[in-house]
């Protein structure tokens, strides 16, 4: 009895090593990997010769390993494994979390929950002025302004992180910038949804488990949120109410699965909406491609608009990324107008001098704000340019009367006085002049004018110190391009701290350079 068993167990055995390898024959060859979505390997083509002989073995290896039979369930239930059990992602685009949440580590999430990108108050300072720059230059043209960013997943559900990844927690981006922003005088339309997020989370799940968005009752939150502020302004739009939305769920496997190649086997029941009307016409706009304003007709940034599907007359710009999309449905039914473009706000103002939407709603995700807070130079010196004039405390003035008491000029450098400016004479490169005033320490924005003419295109640096650095440092430059003929520049200098030193090089080429004038006014009084 003892050696039937024996046989049987060997017999059982060697059927089951041969099943892959009849598979394998009995099967006609894959193209794509069902459970890694990717090419596989192709049978190599034998040759009689040495070299074929000598490579051939190696790379039927290759074919063999990516067709042997039943290769894709092993795969499956590999990945399974490890993403279920071991709680090890087989993707660097997603961690395992506990409970079946998943998280995206792409864009610089990760490091952004980590706090490995620190941000200078001078980086700080100089997307708060973007801000600013984007809010002043839509007021003039009767537009409100509403900067909307929204917390990456890992800043409102920490705790279903792993715990290697949750115990080393840095200040994240979000706290970074809108930290700052909540400190600082200067610009505050914006809405802080981390703060009422966390307040709100234990009431209703706002984020997907199984996908790197949000989810319906989270967008709903910030719908809400966005009307308060709206409402608070006095513009007039539809508030959808409560009752008019009938919340159903279903069944739901979202990117981070597929990211995982589980697909289906990562899922979670997720809220769905019904009650609200969907904008036939813009549905068939963007099925067909209709174009709704004829400058716009060939405009690869291809804009999305939806007309008189709310009950007003309010129009809104909503400048999106993948997260705004998911408030179409309830912003169409509280504004008459309402358009939508995924490109940043620096490549899009033709679009908003042409349709003045009442209102701009700026939205980014925080793994994405870095991007679009860039400074727009041009935007900044179109804003100075209309605020400059208005300010009467100058803290320094260099023109044609200066002195050299007012100025140091670096060696090989000649400075002439004249009736329109210095000239600076320079048959090196990096002709500089060295400034210093007293700022007397006040902490408000340094706007700064430049009129320049060069004989050449060239680009003119200007290196500042600060409180904490009294040497010029390499991150504490500005440079912008000089055009051959007369140039004139507005922008903010970082404020330096109460001792400030510049140094100005009007361009980096041996050459004549005429500064008509170099002028540094305090602003006087910052919104708020």
């Amino acid at each position: 009895m003892h050696r039937f068993f024996s046989i049987i167990t060997v017999v059982l055995f060697v059927l089951f090593l041969s099943i892959p390898p009849l598979v394998t024959v009995l099967t006609p060859d894959q193209k794509i990997s069902s459970s890694e979505k990717r090419k596989l390997e192709i049978l190599p083509d034998f040759e009689w010769s040495v070299e074929s002989v000598m490579a051939y073995p190696a790379a039927f290896e290759h074919y063999y390993n990516d067709h042997f039979g039943m290769r894709d369930l092993f795969v499956l239930y590999q990945q399974l494994f490890s993403a279920k059990i071991l709680k090890v992602s087989s993707s660097p685009a997603v961690t395992v979390g506990a409970d079946g949440w998943l998280f995206f580590n792409g864009d610089g999430a990760l490091d952004a929950f980590l706090g490995l990108k620190q941000l200078s108050p001078v980086h700080l300072q100089s997307y708060q002025w973007e801000l600013m720059n984007r809010r002043d230059w839509l007021a003039e043209q009767g537009i409100t302004y509403v900067f909307l960013p929204v917390p990456n997943k890992e800043s409102i559900y920490p705790e279903y992180l792993p715990w290697w990844i949750r115990d080393n927690a840095g200040i994240s981006l979000y706290d970074q910038i809108v930290g700052y922003l909540d400190g600082n005088i200067g610009f505050s339309e914006y809405i802080d949804l981390k703060k009422r997020f966390l307040k709100q989370k234990n009431e209703k799940q706002l984020y997907l488990m199984t996908d790197s968005h949000w989810n319906l009752y989270g967008v709903f939150f910030a719908y809400n949120a966005i009307t308060r502020v709206l409402k608070d302004l006095q513009i007039p739009i539809r508030v959808l109410k409560n009752e008019e939305i009938v919340w159903s769920t279903k069944e739901f496997s979202g990117d981070l699965a597929v990211f995982l190649h589980l697909y289906g086997y990562f899922s979670e029941i997720a809220p769905e909406i019904e009650g609200i009307e969907y904008c036939e016409e813009t549905i068939e706009k963007q099925r067909q491609g209709t174009v709704f304003l004829e400058e716009f007709a060939d405009d690869p940034r291809n804009f999305v608009m939806t007309q008189k599907c709310g009950s007003n007359d309010t129009s809104v710009l909503i400048i999106y990324d993948s997260f705004g999309r998911f408030l179409w449905p309830f912003m169409f039914n509280s504004f008459g107008t309402v358009y939508y473009v995924n490109h940043e706000f620096a490549d899009i103002k033709d679009f908003i001098v042409k349709i003045r939407p009442d209102v701009l709603i700026d939205q980014r995700v925080e793994r994405n704000l870095l991007p679009m807070l860039t400074t727009d130079r041009v935007l900044e010196h179109e804003v100075l340019k209309k605020q400059f004039p208005a300010l009467n405390n100058v803290l320094l003035q260099i023109n044609g009367t200066s002195v050299a008491e007012d100025y140091i000029s670096s060696s090989g450098v000649e400075v002439f006085p004249g009736d329109d400016g210095l000239l600076v004479r320079s048959k090196s490169k990096y002709p500089a002049l060295k400034f210093q005033f007293d700022n007397r320490g006040d902490k408000v924005a340094l706007l700064v004018n430049i009129r320049l003419s060069s004989p050449v295109k060239t680009k003119w640096l200007l290196y500042y110190t600060t409180e904490s650095a009294a040497d010029f440092l390499p991150e504490h430059t500005i440079s912008m391009d000089v055009q051959k003929g007369e140039n004139e520049f507005f922008f903010r200098l970082p404020n330096p701290g109460k001792t400030v030193k510049l140094q100005f090089y009007p361009g980096i080429a041996p050459a004549d350079y005429l500064l008509h004038s170099f002028v540094i006014k305090k602003q006087n009084e910052l919104k708020n």
